[in-house]
């Protein structure tokens, strides 16, 4: 197979949307993907981090994190299936392909046993490249934790959480958000404070077919977590955590859910007034799969 990704050089975004993908193995040819007229972009936050282990050649064992105060994000639907996000600056690129396998949209869940997209032949698609780097092939897997898209197709909303192992080399874990810049408004009704998070407060929203809930406390809880009930009183549906400050400078939001049902998250951190929003989509009451939900570009210290 030709190396095509090691060699590429830094192309502009457009430039990049409109080479045509070489053929696969089994000879198939990929269509070209031509950038239509854009509206001007709107401003939105988005963060990428990732943890390299050694001897992982797209990361070259570094950890990394980066916010729209560093560069600029780029998101592209090639159809409701396939997403890419890219960010950029005059010196630094890296982007994100995410994919179905069968070309069915993407949804919230857990992707596994992922390939090389475009290369991925039935099996969900992921490739993280950037600074020139990329694989040859790739195995891994992804959890979207939220994903949504405006009425014109473009990408709304994702928040996705990856792992890739290049050319059969170490992991790099990764993950991606990106949203509007304005945080919906949180519902009314007080905030929920434990004297084991100190400096923050919390709201939460729990949806589900019959009606919403507000969220409520539960004490006594764990250490350094609130416990949230929800639909029967005093039992824990959600547990929230604050972790850090953690490698990379950041406090950490934890979120774990034991409810299949819809929940909206506001956590507030006090000294700064910053309010970070999190969405967790409902799934099936049989989904023995629901990811723990960890920010880790969430607040400064």
């Amino acid at each position: 197979m030709i190396d095509l990704f090691r060699t590429l050089p830094k192309l502009p975004l457009l430039a990049l949307l409109s080479l045509t993908l070489p053929a696969s193995a089994s000879g198939a040819s990929h269509r070209s993907v031509i950038a239509p007229d854009l509206p001007p972009p709107e401003h939105v936050v988005a963060t990428l981090y990732f943890l390299s282990e050694p001897g992982d050649f797209i990361g070259l064992g570094e950890e990394v994190t980066l916010t729209e105060k560093d560069g600029e994000f780029d998101a592209l639907v090639y159809d409701p299936s396939t997403v890419s996000v890219g960010f950029n600056t005059d010196d630094v690129w890296w982007d994100l392909v995410i994919s179905t396998a069968d070309g069915s949209p993407l949804h919230p869940g857990s992707y596994e046993d992922s390939r090389r997209w475009p290369f991925n032949d039935g099996r969900p698609g992921l490739d993280f490249t950037g600074q020139g780097r990329g694989c040859n092939e790739s195995e891994g897997r992804f959890d979207i934790h939220e994903i949504s898209f405006k009425p014109d197709g473009r990408l709304d909303r994702l928040s996705v959480d990856f792992e890739q192992h290049c050319d059969g080399g170490p992991a790099l874990h990764g993950q991606l958000h990106y949203a509007p810049a304005a945080v919906p408004s949180p519902p009314g009704g007080p905030w929920l404070t434990t004297s084991e998070l100190p400096g923050f407060r919390f709201k939460v929203k729990i949806t589900t077919p019959d009606h919403t809930i507000a969220g409520q406390s539960i004490e006594p809880c764990f250490d350094a977590t609130l416990c949230v009930s929800g639909a029967v009183a005093e039992r824990p549906e959600l547990f929230l955590r604050i972790l850090g400050p953690r490698n990379n400078g950041y406090l950490w939001p934890a979120i774990t859910r034991f409810t299949p049902s819809q929940i909206e998250i506001w956590i507030e951190k006090l000294s700064s007034g910053k309010v970070n929003y999190y969405f967790l989509a409902p799934t099936t009451p049989d989904n023995p799969n629901l990811p723990v939900l960890v920010d880790r570009t969430g607040f400064h210290p």
